[in-house]
């Protein structure tokens, strides 16, 4: 009878898997009052990260609405990293012969130096469809459907740090820029390839590219960030909205 017992706890604790070292439990997760998608699959996974592979896995077109009830599956992370889409990264257009002799002839100028305390200025103009909260924890959203691919700008000089992405999910094709001072802006879902490279200096008001759909987005939209050492905080406390 003991052995028997043992062996029923033994299959029970197969049911926790362990990940990032700590203990998960996987299988069907019914949405609670207040529940939103990247609070389930820090639970679940022990990283707010998951939410994207959540909600391509239990086909939920906008990772912002889940509702009470809702009955979602939440597999060991191995499967949803093996179900992820193989990237298909796209090169930046190569500059015209002419720009390039161009560059190669003129000095560039010196970055401007940074500002102690730095200011934010709207990447996009149009309504907010998205306010940052427990529900969109990572940013805001700029609603762009009555401008589609209009274009969308620096928010503050910096550096680029990251300029491409993956039309098929996440953020799509996407652009962070490193303001120093632990500051990084993160702006998503163009419409195409961004116009700008890693490395490159931008100054506020620079075009990034033009806004679209790629990645989760269910319309014309720019996804707004500002982190501080890697924490995303509200783009409205410097935004004013």
């Amino acid at each position: 009878m003991k052995t028997r017992i043992a062996a029923v706890l033994a299959a029970v604790g197969l049911a926790l898997l362990t990940h990032a070292g700590v203990a998960l439990a996987h299988g069907p997760h019914e949405v609670a009052p207040g529940e939103y998608l990247w609070k389930i699959a820090e639970e679940h996974y022990g990283s707010g990260e998951y939410a994207w592979d959540l909600a391509r896995w239990n086909n939920v077109p906008n990772p912002d609405l889940i509702y009470p009830g809702q009955v979602l599956e939440v597999p060991p992370p191995e499967e949803l990293e093996r179900s992820r889409p193989a990237p298909s990264y796209a090169p930046a257009p190569p500059p015209a012969p002419a720009a390039v002799a161009e560059v190669a002839v003129r000095p560039q100028p010196a970055p401007q130096p940074r500002p102690q305390a730095l200011s934010f200025g709207w990447p996009a103009f149009g309504p907010i469809s998205s306010y940052f909260g427990p529900g969109h924890p990572l940013g805001i959203d700029i609603d762009q459907f009555s401008t589609p691919r209009a274009p969308v700008v620096a928010s503050a000089a910096g550096v680029v740090a990251f300029a491409g992405g993956d039309p098929c999910c996440g953020y799509g094709y996407w652009v962070e820029i490193d303001h120093g001072n632990g500051y990084t802006t993160r702006y998503a879902h163009f419409s195409a390839w961004p116009a700008v490279r890693p490395g490159q200096w931008v100054n506020a008001g620079d075009l990034l590219g033009y806004n679209g759909r790629t990645g989760y987005a269910t319309g014309y939209h720019v996804h707004f960030e500002i982190r501080r050492n890697g924490t995303p905080v509200n783009p409205c406390a410097w935004l004013g909205c």
